[in-house]
């Protein structure tokens, strides 16, 4: 009576374990289900993916042509803030006094309406590197391009900036 008692209790308590093990499946379901009732389609590279319409893409570099692509962690609510940011950053740059030339800004150019490049040098310091930065403002956004450059290769890579932010 013992064996069937315990055996009993063994079959009990392994039906109650299975009952447990598939409430977390069902309840997998249950979330994926209205997860994705409502979807929304986003654009990956050259792939356009259907996610939930709480997904959130969070990039943090991609890399096109060359120039590094970062999201803007500060909004630009305006066309008009956009235009003083780059004047601010300008002026920034021109009046720091560079060791072998008048100031960190080596090129400032406005391409079309709202494009700006900046060719710099991140400090006084820097004498063979520079960044090139492509910003523009497009469709009530901002967007950046920053590349790391070389003495030698910074008309290529300012026109290279200048190509991008006209395609």
């Amino acid at each position: 009576m013992a064996i069937f008692s315990l055996l009993l209790s063994g079959l009990l308590i392994g039906w109650q374990m299975m009952k447990l093990l598939k409430q977390p499946n069902e309840m997998k379901v249950e979330f994926m289900s209205e997860l994705t009732q409502s979807m929304k389609t986003v654009c990956i590279g050259r792939y356009l993916v259907d996610v939930p319409s709480s997904f959130v893409l969070n990039i943090p570099l991609a890399n096109v042509d060359g120039f590094d692509i970062r999201p803007a962690k500060v909004s630009m609510p305006s066309l008009d803030l956009f235009r003083e940011r780059n004047q601010v950053d300008e002026n920034k740059w021109r009046q720091i006094a560079h060791n072998t030339e008048a100031s960190l800004l080596r090129e400032s150019i406005r391409v079309g309406g709202d494009g700006h490049i900046f060719s710099y040098r991140e400090s006084a310091r820097h004498n063979r590197t520079l960044m090139i930065q492509a910003r523009k403002w497009l469709n009530t956004r901002e967007y950046w391009l920053k590349q790391e450059s070389i003495i030698s290769d910074e008309e290529k890579d300012i026109e290279k900036a200048k190509a991008t932010l006209n395609k």
